[in-house]
């Protein structure tokens, strides 16, 4: 069975708070104490530690703050998480389709690195461990989609899902030049 979050609440004297100016209509309600209201939401279901432990893969995680502001660099962190990739080379790359938000913010710094994933006792292979880090300039307000990052670690391959920061408007004008 599914765990539920039921939440009851009621009101003491619900009838003469809601309808106080109308005799009529508290008159019209059958006597007595209203029903009290019930929500009730479905909680997730937790996978057991075990059944995390065993599944094989490489994870991939962004870890960037919930705003920005345009024209400030956003640091974006790479996590990985994998058992079985701790003390070997990992390759880090920005993946950017064609079209995807380009006109949106600007990459600062490599696109493409390699970091070595450390063996530490203080660290499970369940514990992720901050590979690389990306800062990003945006150039508009607006909802900024996060460019999606991949990892490889041997041969296990691993994508960043989906995300995205609310960038504000700059409180000063932003010119963008071209060197030269």
């Amino acid at each position: 069975a599914r765990p539920v979050l039921s939440v009851r609440f009621g009101r003491e004297r619900a009838l003469e708070a809601f309808f106080p100016w109308s005799v009529a209509a508290r008159e019209a309600l059958p006597a007595g104490v209203l029903p009290g209201a019930v929500l009730e939401w479905p909680l997730p279901i937790q996978p057991s530690a075990t059944v995390a432990a065993t599944i094989p893969g490489l994870q991939v995680d962004l870890e960037v703050g919930s705003t920005g502001t345009v024209g400030q660099p956003l640091a974006v962190g790479v996590r990985v998480r994998c058992a079985q990739c701790e003390g070997v080379e990992a390759k880090v790359r920005v993946v950017q389709s064609e079209g995807e938000a380009q006109d949106k913010f600007l990459i600062a710094g490599p696109t493409c690195s390699q970091a070595f994933l450390l063996v530490n006792p203080g660290f499970a292979g369940d514990q992720p461990q901050v590979c690389s880090t990306i800062n990003l300039v945006p150039l508009k307000a607006g909802w900024l989609p996060v460019p999606r990052v991949q990892v490889s670690c041997g041969t296990l391959e691993g994508t960043s899902a989906p995300s995205s920061v609310f960038i504000f408007p700059s409180a000063k004008q932003v010119t963008l030049r071209s060197p030269g």
